[in-house]
């Protein structure tokens, strides 16, 4: 939600200006150098608020060069993608995610922040703008890059009094260039990515500029990436700029999929919470977020009780690592066949919901409808994965009322009419003589019946006809009428059944 001080734009009053002259679009390029027709761009200052959202062609910024975000880093930045499903609808993959993590790093810069409803129907409207970029491949996508940044002109280190939040758009393939071969990292302990207290679980582009060195040592020793740690211990926390996973058979036995805790040192990515959350719902292994640390990684890999390890992130996916460089040591990590890695399954599972293979609206947030409803919570929760999701009893108030989690609710007679009668649940529903046609004759209920002289035989010669006729009629009566009652009894209970959606479990 904004900031009750800080009223948010609005979507409403998006003013849309459309180039004149579109781009050609070339076919997928390097990461981020090929941008599309339009941006959004929404200032803000103190003493005005926000502005008017603005969708127009792209173009160049202008900065006053004392702009404390060029000079102090007062900026911040998110990253997400959009895709085209096999039934080409465009796609945003738990958008609402990146939305809370920005207006998070917003309050932790000391920049305005905005409602992010409106901020992420703003952004749907600029990709449906540009929709045409989007390829139509599994294999590339267009990157969406929101941005707030400082405008203050001043050198002043304060908190800033304009502010400036735009987004821009560029088609992009594979994020790293290994081709088949599996990611290589260089982990040494004398760089550190982010600390405690520090800004490591915002995304600011302080955390990105300052790991370039380390990034570039690293290429020296043959790897692509940076294995970050921190603390004495050399505790793993990310990868290049990846959150990091271990499939592993753990110290006490368990298989286990493992990924450092949100301590203020690791990113929360969307992925990440993602991966953690599909898992969960598998049940198969455990999964945990602890801490891990390169002694019981290289203990791990000794003993053979490595299976995957890999990164995640929205730029790459799903990405496994090959082999870590690790004082003066290359620490081989087992290569699973393809068919049978987790991390192939989990990439599977994932683009199937990006591409909207096997969910429904729920599932991921479609450009045909609005940003309010594009997420529900019950996605991921075990009950979305299981049949009973998807069968009619579900949306009904029975379900979610106690009975429905009874033994009894599944039982035949919970589904009758007698069920729901105040005799069912009297101590006489339950003796022998219920279940008899005579408890169903009016004979029954009239005090007659419960008199001796009722079952007396009678052999006066006066009266033998007169009894005679008296139990022939009874007879007939009680037969007749308890056929009746059964049948119609059963007749009602079939009809039931087949009026009900019976769920199969």
């Amino acid at each position: 939600m904004a900031d009750t001080d800080t009223p948010s734009f609005k979507a409403a009053d998006l003013v849309i200006q459309l180039s004149s002259t579109l781009k050609t679009k070339p076919h997928v390029s390097a990461f981020g150098t090929v941008f599309t027709d339009h941006m959004l761009t929404i200032e803000w200052s103190e003493t005005d608020g926000w502005q008017a959202p603005l969708l127009h062609p792209f173009r160049n910024l202008s900065l006053h060069p004392a702009c404390s975000s060029l000079h102090y880093g007062v900026q911040l930045f998110e990253g997400l993608k959009v895709y085209r499903g096999y039934d080409n609808r465009l796609r945003l993959f738990r958008p609402m995610l990146n939305m809370s993590r920005m207006l998070k790093s917003a309050q932790r810069a000391c920049l305005p922040t905005f409602d992010l409803s409106e901020l992420l129907e703003c952004i749907r409207r600029l990709v449906e703008t540009d929709q045409d970029w989007v390829p139509d491949t599994d294999s590339a996508s267009v990157y969406i890059r929101p941005t707030l940044i400082s405008t203050e002109p001043s050198l002043g280190v304060k908190k800033p009094g304009r502010a400036l939040l735009y987004v821009i758009l560029c088609q992009v393939g594979p994020y790293f260039s290994t081709g088949a071969n599996d990611l290589s990292l260089w982990a040494d302990p004398k760089y550190i990515r982010a600390w405690k207290g520090g800004t490591g679980d915002c995304k600011m582009g302080g955390n990105y500029g300052c790991s370039l060195l380390a990034q570039y040592e690293a290429a020296d020793y043959g790897c692509q990436q940076v294995l970050w740690l921190y603390g004495d211990d050399h505790q793993i926390t990310e990868a290049g700029t990846m959150n990091i996973f271990l499939h592993w058979i753990n110290e006490d036995g368990e298989e286990e999929l493992a990924t450092p805790p949100l301590d203020g040192v690791i990113l929360p990515g969307v992925t990440r919470q993602s991966i953690l959350e599909l898992a969960r719902t598998w049940g198969e292994f455990k999964v945990s977020e602890r801490y891990l640390t390169m002694a019981q990684l290289c203990q791990a890999l000794r003993q053979q009780r490595v299976s995957e390890l890999f990164g995640s992130g929205t730029a790459c996916m799903i990405c496994p690592v090959g082999n870590i460089v690790y004082q003066g040591e290359n620490l081989r990590i087992p290569q699973q066949e393809k068919h049978s890695r987790l991390t192939s399954r989990i990439a599977k599972e994932l683009t199937d919901i990006q591409d909207f293979v096997f969910i429904s609206r729920e599932e991921s947030f479609s450009l045909g409808v609005t940003a309010h409803s594009y997420w529900t919570p019950i996605y991921w929760t075990p009950i979305y994965w299981t049949p009973i999701y998807w069968t009619p009893i579900f949306w009904t108030p029975i379900y979610w009322t106690p009975i429905f989690w009874t033994p009894i609710y599944w039982t035949p007679i919970f589904w009758t009419p007698i069920y729901w009668t105040p005799i069912f649940w009297t101590p006489i529903y339950w003796t022998p003589i219920y279940w008899t046609p005579i408890f169903w004759t009016p004979i029954y209920w009239t005090p007659i019946y419960w008199t001796p002289i009722y079952w007396t035989p009678i052999s006066a010669p006066p009266l033998r006809r007169s009894h005679s006729v008296f139990f022939v009629l009874r007879h007939c009566y009680l037969t007749h009428k308890g056929l009746w009652v059964i049948q119609n009894h059963r007749r009602s209970t079939g009809d039931e059944e087949n009026g009900c959606e019976r769920v199969q479990l």
